[in-house]
């Protein structure tokens, strides 16, 4: 709540002339947050996940390079004549209206997806893991630890000490992937994504799911990896916290701004 203060707020001030509407709404939430009682937040009761990547040698230079790539979808242009390189250890969100094509640029990169014309290389050394908005890699009639084993090897032992770092304690790790909320897929997921030597990493709306504590561990361990990060998110907040390059895709063509997402809203709002 406070923090939709400040946005109205800001949006209020930013408006020629200034806008008494936002203003008013924030002077609700403010009179609505002073009613409410203010608790600190447990400590002993909340239990985090303890997330730390495992680490590849650096990559080259050069991650990725799009060299007029083109991408479409019947009669819907994705990507028209795209040329892009992204390079090591940058932190590159990729933003766009829904439909625009976002998942499909990070399908390209991984090689999941083939261009129609140009070229999508990957550079020397590079080691990338890709987390899908999908769940479909996890086979519903595993266990947890089955579906963390699949993919991590390790004795049973090893693997339930690491899954114990996802918030998945004593018979949790016997519950069938199928009986999973949601969060606890993502979680899971996630186990079994950062126990590979990488270099590169590739999210998809990572945040889905996540609820508040997992969230803020996850960008920690974002903020502490050591090489690149390439992810679609719709999520502002997380890519202020993480990204240092903003790739607007719109009308298949990209777009690149130097800082984070607050910067992009600002330069957009300024040249609309």
């Amino acid at each position: 709540m406070k923090q939709a203060i400040k946005q109205l707020r800001e949006w209020g001030a930013r408006a020629n002339p200034p806008n008494d509407a936002f203003f008013r709404r924030a002077k609700n939430m403010e009179r609505m947050l002073d009613k409410m009682e203010k608790v600190k937040r447990p400590v002993l009761a909340q239990k985090e996940m303890n997330l730390a990547f495992e680490e590849s040698k650096r990559s080259g230079d050069e991650v990725a390079i799009f060299e007029g790539v083109e991408k479409r979808y019947g009669e819907k242009v994705l990507l028209a004549e795209a040329v892009l390189t992204i390079h090591q250890k940058e932190r590159v969100a990729i933003v766009g209206d829904n439909g625009a094509g976002k998942s499909t640029l990070l399908k390209l990169l991984t090689g999941a997806e083939i261009p129609d014309a140009g070229a999508v290389k990957l550079g020397s050394s590079v080691k990338l893991a890709y987390l899908s908005q999908q769940m479909e890699e996890l086979d519903a009639n595993q266990t947890v630890l089955e579906a963390f084993r699949d993919q991590v090897r390790v004795t049973e032992g090893e693997a339930r000490n690491m899954l114990a770092g996802f918030m998945f304690y004593q018979e949790m790790v016997f519950r069938k992937v199928a009986n999973l909320s949601g969060g606890e897929r993502m979680r899971l997921r996630l186990a079994r994504f950062i126990h590979q030597p990488v270099n590169t990493l590739i999210l998809d709306e990572p945040t889905n799911h996540l609820d508040i504590a997992s969230r803020e561990v996850l960008e920690e361990a974002l903020r502490n990896f050591k090489g690149t990060i390439i992810t679609v998110s719709h999520d502002r907040y997380f890519i202020d916290q993480i990204c240092s390059k903003v790739i607007h895709l719109h009308e298949g063509r990209l777009n690149v701004y130097s800082g984070n997402y607050t910067y992009f809203a600002q330069k957009v709002k300024k040249s609309t």
